[in-house]
């Protein structure tokens, strides 16, 4: 039986359109439904370790700062905002270099938004952990999750056992043209710390300093301001070494003492003041007399180590001139300050034992304490 082809069907041009965009549409759902892999796996929130553990000792206080830990191990932040208040958890643990690391204190430590911010932490060492000889004392913090998990404790902090400097006694202060002269006692041994502090806070130098003094049981603080208060303590500093790591011990600070530099300290005195009584001999051919004269001489007096900004520049020296038996009061010889260190007194009496005095002086008119010098009646 034979079959009849019957002619095919056009499709309008409007439904063919329709059919090629579902098409497409299809294929965009097609590709927007992918599978995304393999799902991440929840964080841990393990806090990342410290890494910049520090511990200092001062006397039998033992102080311990690091940077709080705000970022889990995979580098999510630890601070929910969802909750009102995040705390972070952890431990100190301390211990002698074999043993194990016994915990001392629990941290409870509020965390914020903002960066990370350093925490100080302090103990008082038990009194077995201040006699005897010293040994090597290690510290370490560690952090742990909601879940009390940790990822590793911190990096190892180190100071050391027994007996701590003696404290520095009998801290004074001297004004000088140079600056602040800090001596103290001499009752025991090690390097000695100044801390300065600024208690102006006009002060040019504002920030706190420490200076070094490890010899003489004396310091020269030149960098203090004119006429501006400053505060000063002491501490004793004792060095150790173990194997690969050296440690500082200090003492408590000194009882403080505050001092304000004034530019009212005089000069050095002059030295080597020599004087000497002559007549002149006659010129011939002149018509004046010789007269009796004595000529001063002495050492200049050095400046060299005045600071400008405490001390006015010295501008010479005063001559004073009295009767050696106390009969008139004693008389200065110069109107304005004698530059050079000489002086010739052409009206002095040959008769007359003379005490002369010369003093330094600088532009604010401080003056030293004087040299002095007796001169004898000039034989007739």
């Amino acid at each position: 039986m034979g079959f009849i082809r019957r002619p095919a069907r056009s499709v309008p041009s409007h439904r063919r359109f329709r059919g090629l965009a579902a098409l497409a549409i299809g294929s965009l759902f097609a590709a927007g439904c992918a599978s995304p892999g393999p799902p991440r796996a929840p964080s841990l929130n393990l806090p990342q370790p410290v890494s910049d553990l520090t511990v200092s000792r001062t006397g039998n206080t033992v102080e311990l700062r690091f940077t709080v830990p705000h970022r889990s191990t995979d580098k999510l932040p630890l601070y929910n905002p969802r909750h009102h208040h995040t705390t972070l958890h952890g431990t100190v643990c301390r211990g002698l270099t074999t043993g194990s690391c016994t915990t001392v204190a629990t941290l409870d430590i509020p965390l914020t938004a903002t960066d990370p911010k350093a925490f100080i932490w302090h103990e008082s060492l038990p009194t077995g952990l201040t006699t005897g000889q010293p040994h090597p004392l290690r510290y370490q913090v560690e952090f742990l999750s909601p879940q009390g998990k940790s990822a590793g404790p911190s990096n190892t902090a180190f100071t050391a056992t027994g007996p701590a400097p003696a404290p520095v006694e009998a801290l004074r202060a001297t004004g000088t043209r140079s600056g602040a002269l800090l001596d103290w006692s001499s009752t025991a041994s090690g390097d000695v710390l100044l801390h300065r502090t600024a208690l102006a806070p006009t002060t040019k130098h504002t920030t706190d300093l420490w200076l070094n003094a490890n010899s003489a049981n004396r310091t020269l603080d030149a960098t203090v301001t004119a006429n501006a208060p400053y505060r000063y303590t002491a501490e004793r500093r004792l060095i150790l070494t173990f194997g690969t790591h050296t440690v500082e011990l200090r003492s408590i600070p000194s009882t403080p003492i505050d001092f304000t530099l004034r530019p009212i300290y005089p000069p050095a005195t002059p030295t080597s003041l020599a004087a000497t009584g002559f007549t002149p001999p006659a010129t011939s051919g002149s018509a004046e007399t010789p007269h009796y004269a004595i000529d001063l001489i002495w050492q200049p007096v050095s400046d060299a180590d005045t600071t400008p900004t405490l001390a006015a520049p010295l501008t010479g020296y005063n001559i004073y001139r009295e009767p050696a038996d106390g009969s008139s009061a004693r008389t200065r010889l110069n109107q304005a300050p004698v530059p050079e260190p000489s002086f010739h007194d052409p009206t002095a009496d040959p008769a007359t034992t003379y005490r002369y005095s010369v003093t330094a002086v600088d532009g604010n008119n401080n003056e030293s304490k004087a040299a002095t010098v007796l001169v004898e009646p000039s034989p007739q």
